[in-house]
């Protein structure tokens, strides 16, 4: 989408003047530890506040709500401070953050800035996880199936897990509503989850308000010979109690049922900041063989990620230069 978003812009001619370059849009490891703090420096706020700045505005973007904005209590002196920041480093470093490029894309088209004309002549358009796209990524589809794309998508709102970049599961919810001349397709075949998983996770997760109702079937239960799978619920007073039956459930796998067969045991976690630690010694404390997650990759380490961040902004600003040279 972003990419699409990028090409809409510079084949309208709005590109050239928003960026000296074709623009990168920035990961995580370059909005931590250049961005969030280049911004913290001029706001004069720790970098943990300039993150929450940061991340206020884009979700105003996503969002397409400018009240979004007040989700951390940005200030207007912060806002400010926020938009001449950005300005400068948008140009400097010609690049963009997550939420920004789609955001730029539609409140052009709203401002007819960028005509229906200058879009690109798509036939069909195919969206997949529907259910993960915020309120901006939606008008986007929504202005590009009103110039003529035929559109098919695909999700299911109990699945939608991109909170953290303001998914609207609603717009899967009310498809139908926006789009009423749409065919519906229900897939209810489950080919992930055994029959007792599917259940319990059918049973918990009907309490979800505004969701659409679903039939699911699990493929496992026809089987040759069925499968119906195994699920134990666990309570703990304390992490340290749920981290001893953790590795002990472990032990007795690998010495009993799993026996050989080690690879097949999975631990997922909620924060490998507080568990994996633990986990991991509990395990070792019993003498149970374990994999533990991958560290950060390398390329993300501190000298190596200068080198890379650089690398990706110098032919930008070369061919800026370049530009200007002529100009």
């Amino acid at each position: 989408m972003h990419s699409l978003a990028l090409r809409i812009l510079r084949s309208a001619a709005v590109l050239a003047t928003l960026y000296p370059s074709d623009p990168i849009v920035l990961d995580d490891w370059e909005t931590d530890n250049i961005y969030d703090q280049e911004l913290a420096t001029a706001l004069g706020c720790a970098p943990g506040r300039a993150a929450q700045v940061r991340l206020a505005h884009d979700a105003q973007w996503q969002t397409l709500n400018p009240q979004a904005i007040a989700q951390a209590a940005v200030t207007n002196a912060e806002r400010h401070g926020f938009d001449a920041f950005h300005g400068t480093r948008r140009n400097l470093y010609c690049c963009v953050l997550p939420g920004e490029v789609v955001y730029e894309c539609v409140t052009r088209l709203q401002q007819g800035a960028i005509q229906p004309s200058q879009l690109p002549a798509i036939d069909h358009l195919i969206v997949d996880e529907y259910q993960d796209l915020n309120a901006c990524d939606q008008e986007f589809i929504r202005r590009l199936v009103a110039n003529g794309a035929i559109l098919f998508v695909a999700g299911d709102d109990d699945q939608s897990i991109y909170s953290f970049r303001h998914a609207n599961p609603n717009g899967i919810v009310q498809f139908n509503a926006s789009y009423p001349a749409a065919t519906t397709h229900t897939l209810t075949a489950c080919f992930r989850c055994t029959p007792a998983i599917l259940r319990s996770a059918m049973n918990l997760i009907t309490y979800n308000p505004n969701r659409l109702a679903k039939q699911l079937l699990s493929l496992y239960a026809n089987a040759i010979p069925p499968v119906q799978g195994v699920l134990h619920v666990w309570s703990f007073a304390t992490a340290q109690a749920e981290r001893v039956a953790i590795a002990k459930s472990c032990q007795q796998l690998v010495n009993g049922p799993l026996a050989g067969q080690e690879d097949q045991i999975i631990i997922l976690i909620s924060s490998r900041r507080l568990q994996v630690g633990p986990i991991t010694q509990e395990l070792a404390n019993l003498g149970v063989a374990f994999d533990a997650p991958g560290g950060a990759s390398t390329r993300d380490e501190h000298p190596i990620r200068a080198v890379y961040s650089i690398l990706r902004i110098l032919p930008r600003s070369a061919n800026r230069q370049t530009r200007l040279y002529r100009a």
